[in-house]
């Protein structure tokens, strides 16, 4: 146990701030466990523990781990190996490994592509592409795609074919279908057999033949 002052019986200890800097030395965890003679730099340690040892430490957990360097295990070659695969996240395109899911998250959203459809509409959180070719392929195919010029660089793209109506309706008004005059069908009237039909006498409830009227009154009489 160190302590800042060294009074008393029994052997002396050390000095609080002295076993504070030994504990977090970048020292050699195989032949100096004490900390007594740091390296200036990450590199010249992992140079020494290859050279001197056959080992190495994980540079992903020299650079990131809350651990102090001592507290670090040195790995033969294979079981590094072992260790990043099990132990860190890796880009499924770069194959490049990172020290967990914020880092690899990090890298994923700087150097590549995700589809905003499929995490609006809850078929994936996270649908990840290598690159932008990639991300448009996977629109033409699974979603709805606005192939209007001012859209179709930006890759804008719908879960359904109503969405994308009602984008078309609010965006681009303009292409959509109108009255096209020259599909009408010209409607002919024929006024001379228009004159020709008998007018109805019954108003909007029919029309009766015009000696049926007669009869009608001549019953009464």
């Amino acid at each position: 146990v160190a302590q800042d002052e060294a009074g008393g019986a029994g052997p002396r200890r050390k000095p609080l701030h002295v076993a504070l800097l030994q504990m977090t030395a970048r020292a050699c965890p195989v032949c100096d466990k004490g900390g007594r003679h740091p390296f200036p730099s990450a590199r010249l340690l992992q140079d020494h523990l290859r050279l001197s040892h056959g080992r190495q430490l994980c540079d992903l957990c020299l650079a990131h781990s809350h651990r102090f360097t001592l507290q670090l295990e040195p790995l033969s070659l294979q079981a590094m190996r072992a260790h990043r695969e099990s132990t860190h996240p890796s880009c499924q395109f770069c194959h490049t490994h990172f020290y967990g899911s914020d880092e690899l998250y990090t890298h994923m959203q700087r150097e590549h592509f995700h589809c905003m459809v499929c995490q609006r509409s809850g078929r994936g959180a996270y649908v990840y592409m290598r690159d932008a070719q990639q991300l448009q392929d996977h629109l033409r195919s699974q979603h709805h795609v606005c192939e209007e010029p001012e859209c179709a660089d930006c890759l804008i793209a719908f879960a359904t074919e109503e969405e994308l109506r009602q984008h078309h309706a609010q965006r681009h008004p303009r292409s959509m279908p109108r009255w096209d005059p020259s599909r009408a069908r010209p409607l002919v009237l024929d006024f001379d057999t228009l004159r020709r039909l008998p007018r109805a006498s019954g108003g909007r409830g029919g029309s009766a033949p015009a000696g049926a009227a007669g009869d009608v009154g001549g019953s009464g009489a």
